[in-house]
């Protein structure tokens, strides 16, 4: 069975190439059909895309914690998913590596049946079932996941009536805030990540287009870790659709 686990398992595990080679392969989204998208493209696609992003959080930590691992710097990729850098006077930052994914739009879905084709974890049969059956529907839906070796109890304890009131999709040109529906914790999704479920249509109408020009996913979870990623909508183009 096709999951998220392709996704936070696999690919975090990965050495990934970074921004600036994303935009190399891009190409090979638009041009080819997935199964013929290569590893470095369905690996952009899934970590450096316009529907899929990454976050650091770093938080002070006293001298001499042991716990701290090697330096991660925001905007870099690194094959490990937490560690620390220096603070000032000697104190001692550790990080947290979330990634941020638009598990509804079509291009990660290709992605997920790309990678799990090149995998061999399935079949061309399966992984176009896969892609015939959206179980999202007519939902946004927006995964944020952690890398197996790190703390996923934020994700796992949070709570959808809280959630309701500290994460959203901002909507740049009319202001508007939808807040979650529904959420899944890592423990029935079955993996590291958290499902974020956002209303995608209302009354019979998407719920975002393109003239909101872009669109930000925000939310506090935990004991107050923020995050918060702008996507910009002109780019979540796909095949002359916008894919969310």
């Amino acid at each position: 069975m096709l999951t998220t686990r392709h996704l936070f398992v696999y690919v975090f595990g990965l050495a990934v190439f970074g921004c600036l080679a994303a935009f190399v392969v891009a190409s090979e989204w638009e041009d080819k059909p997935y199964t013929e998208w290569s590893r470095e493209a369905t690996i952009a696609m899934l970590t450096h895309s316009p529907w899929a992003s990454r976050e650091v959080v770093y938080e002070e930590s006293s001298v001499g914690d042991s716990s701290a691992g090697g330096s991660i710097v925001p905007g870099e990729n690194n094959s490990n998913s937490s560690g620390s850098q220096s603070g000032p006077a000697g104190g001692v930052k550790k990080a947290r590596t979330y990634s941020i994914t638009f598990m509804s739009a079509r291009p990660i879905r290709m992605a997920l049946a790309r990678w799990a084709l090149l995998t061999g974890n399935v079949t061309t049969a399966r992984a176009e079932q896969y892609l015939a059956y959206n179980p999202f529907r007519d939902a946004i839906v927006v995964a944020v996941a952690v890398p197996p070796d790190q703390d996923a109890s934020e994700l796992e304890n949070a709570e959808l009536e809280r959630l309701q009131q500290t994460t959203f999709l901002h909507l740049k040109k009319s202001d508007r805030k939808l807040a979650p529906v529904q959420y899944i914790p890592p423990s029935r999704s079955g993996d590291n990540g958290g499902l974020f479920f956002f209303p995608g249509t209302e009354d019979g109408r998407p719920t975002v287009t393109l003239e909101e020009e872009q669109i930000r996913f925000e939310t506090t979870i935990g004991a107050g870790t923020k995050l918060g990623e702008e996507f910009r909508l002109d780019q979540m183009v796909f095949k002359g659709e916008l894919e969310l």
